[in-house]
């Protein structure tokens, strides 16, 4: 069985992450994620969306999560949209049960993640209104760190998770310092005044 790395790890710790999710793949302890309704959704209003065919390369394909939560390693499998700018700044969003996750935001320049993060807010945003009793909510994990190799970007966890509450995201589930569980409240001022900057 082989396995191709998105990105090699460049550190000791990485590589041992890396061989504890290799041996959950191989035992098969991997969680798949099949698409849901909203994530199709999401994924046919970025296909036709103007402003992301003009300016971002839109992909979408199969990938296997790596989640790193302080030694506990967690690995699901799933499709994924990625939007990738010019600048090689991407954000990925998948299904995650009933919920659409967010599972990686990388910034190579100054504004890339935030213009990124409101393209999947709004593609969110068309999609819950045109299905307003739909119980799938936007979620993400903030653990201090994304990536690996040249994708890698470390930040403490609590200014990440400040970075995505300007956004209208709160926390949510059991409290831990180190892996902080948030997803996105629409009605908060945060939210519906980034959305305002847009329309």
């Amino acid at each position: 069985m082989s396995y191709t790395l998105e990105s090699k790890p460049d550190t000791p710790y990485q590589q041992k992450v890396i061989d504890k999710a290799v041996k959950l793949i191989e035992s098969g302890q991997v969680k798949k994620y099949p698409n849901n309704d909203v994530y199709e959704k999401m994924k046919s209003f970025c296909e036709g969306a103007d402003f992301i065919y003009w300016f971002c390369h839109f992909t979408v394909e199969d990938i296997t999560t790596i989640v790193d939560c302080g030694g506990k390693v967690e690995v699901y499998k799933s499709e994924k949209c990625c939007i990738t700018l010019q600048s090689g700044s991407h954000i990925h969003f998948s299904s995650k049960g009933k919920d659409i996750d967010i599972s990686r935001v990388i910034s190579n320049e100054k504004g890339d993640g935030k213009l990124l993060l409101i393209m999947v807010l709004l593609a969110y945003q068309n999609v819950m209104d045109q299905n307003p009793t739909s119980k799938s909510d936007l979620i993400l994990e903030c653990i201090g760190s994304v990536g690996m190799g040249v994708n890698h970007r470390q930040m403490d966890v609590k200014d990440q998770a400040s970075v995505f509450r300007s956004f209208g995201f709160r926390k949510y589930g059991k409290y831990d310092p180190k892996h902080i569980h948030m997803k996105l409240d629409r009605t908060t001022s945060d939210f519906n005044n980034r959305i305002k900057q847009v329309y």
